[in-house]
């Protein structure tokens, strides 16, 4: 992302499942995160965060918020579903990347199944990840065989093992 001093991101979430990083290249950002659950206190996000209306807007005051401004060597996490507004103080070039792990999983699978981000080609991501954990078992799986100890498994093999049968579940 990229923009002038001031340029304002209003409050918003989302979809996909998927966290988020973000790390301010040049200039500075002014995040303000609001948790996921307290949807039901930030009136249809109508809220200017900004210069949040207390009297109009009065359960806004319990929403758990945190505000934060991230610089160039920073990196600003925020969990799936995470309600977020960005703020440049300066001109700021940013850079953002969502991610997937096992605490995003399953809200993952929900956007999956709800088909919420047409954006986020879901499928891809769980072939590419299903596709990874073969690859590596394949490989452990060739160097017992040329080792000659294929009784011997390796705690990471057997992890990923747990992840492939995992993953297929899942997808069932």
């Amino acid at each position: 992302f990229m923009g002038p001093a001031s340029t304002y991101t209003k409050l918003h979430r989302d979809n996909g499942g998927l966290a988020i990083t973000i790390a301010p290249l040049v200039g500075r950002k002014e995040v303000t995160l609001v948790h996921r659950d307290d949807t039901d206190k930030l009136y249809n996000l109508q809220v200017d965060l900004a210069s949040p209306n207390a009297h109009r807007y009065p359960l806004l005051a319990f929403a758990r918020m945190w505000r934060q401004v991230i610089e160039p060597g920073q990196i600003l996490f925020l969990p799936e579903g995470t309600y977020h507004a960005a703020r440049n103080c300066d001109a700021c070039l940013s850079y953002s990347r969502f991610h997937l792990d096992s605490v995003n999983l399953p809200g993952f699978f929900r956007s999956f199944c709800a088909v919420d981000a047409p954006e986020i080609v879901h499928a891809e991501i769980v072939w590419n990840a299903s596709h990874d954990l073969m690859n590596y078992i394949d490989q452990a799986v060739e160097e017992m065989a040329a080792n000659k100890d294929a009784s011997r498994c390796s705690p990471a093999v057997k992890r990923h093992c747990v992840s492939l049968r995992s993953l297929r579940h899942i997808i069932r």
